[in-house]
């Protein structure tokens, strides 16, 4: 018996079987492209999601353009299978875990949003709907910015991709890049300090609240601009306490597609668990 592992994002579709082939396609018909890679050897079919899924049943996944909200069932009417469906930042972090042999850990991934992951005592916190990990969207400071969920005081509108490019149409500066940012004169000096800013309150809330190992940071900001761990790491103790912060490691990823991985080992669990 074997698994198909996969994550499925906005542009690209990822994936793997148990007898260790992999490839990658653009993202179209999702459930089709699913149901073409299960084979008759095919026990679990482990799923990464970029979006919010609960029971097998897609609830938010707006990058994903999905007719078909029900992916569990649509599978489990063409073949005899067990599917999970997660979060791609929850399985992400669960990679994490498994690297670095910790079963407390935090994931903040910073790309065109913030999205995180949460492991503690070894398994995954989600929540009740799936949310539970949806640190972009905690009140931080009040913006005369609007964040795609609505709301005007969210971090991913202080320290993300998109939050960047909102301050940039405000304030009408001509950087792009943080590192150009940090080094300018202009009111983008101001945003990219802000930036740092928000990024280590953030993670000394997470500090606090979970007391994690190892905080990993990734996503594309983070990795283009690793130094700004350093910068977080200068300002965390304003904003958690010092029992938390001595064995506290920050990390940037290592892992290439972790989201992937996660998927892999939840599916792995599952066979080992008495159905290999």
């Amino acid at each position: 018996m074997s698994y198909l592992a996969l994550d499925i994002g906005g542009s690209w579709f990822r994936w793997q079987r148990g007898d260790g082939n992999s490839g990658k396609i653009k993202t179209k018909d999702i459930p089709k492209q699913i149901v073409s890679l299960i084979d008759k050897d095919t026990k679990v079919v482990s799923i990464s999601l970029a979006g919010l899924a609960k029971d097998g049943v897609v609830l938010f996944a707006p990058n994903l353009n999905l007719k078909t909200k029900d992916i569990a069932s649509y599978i489990k009417d063409r073949f005899d299978v067990e599917v999970f469906i997660d979060n791609d930042l929850n399985l992400a972090t669960l990679a994490e875990s498994k690297f670095y042999k910790s079963d407390y850990i935090v994931s903040i991934y910073i790309g065109t949003g913030v999205g995180g992951g949460i492991v503690y005592d070894g398994k995954i916190i989600s929540g009740s709907y799936g949310v539970g990990a949806e640190i972009g969207h905690l009140s931080y400071k009040n913006s005369p910015l609007k964040c795609g969920c609505g709301k005007s005081d969210c971090y991913e509108l202080y320290c993300s991709g998109s939050g960047l490019a909102k301050w940039r149409e405000y304030f009408g500066y001509k950087e792009t890049e943080l590192k150009d940012m940090i080094n300018s004169k202009d009111k983008s000096y101001d945003v990219a300090k802000n930036f740092i800013e928000a990024l280590a309150h953030l993670t000394g809330s997470m500090t606090t609240i979970f007391n994690p190992e190892i905080i990993v940071y990734g996503g594309g900001i983070v990795e283009s601009n690793r130094y700004i761990v350093d910068l977080v790491l200068e300002r965390l103790p304003k904003y958690t306490l010092s029992l938390p912060l001595r064995e506290l490691k920050l990390e940037v990823t290592q892992l290439r597609n972790a989201p992937l991985l996660g998927a892999v080992l939840r599916a792995e669990e599952f066979l080992k668990a008495g159905y290999e």
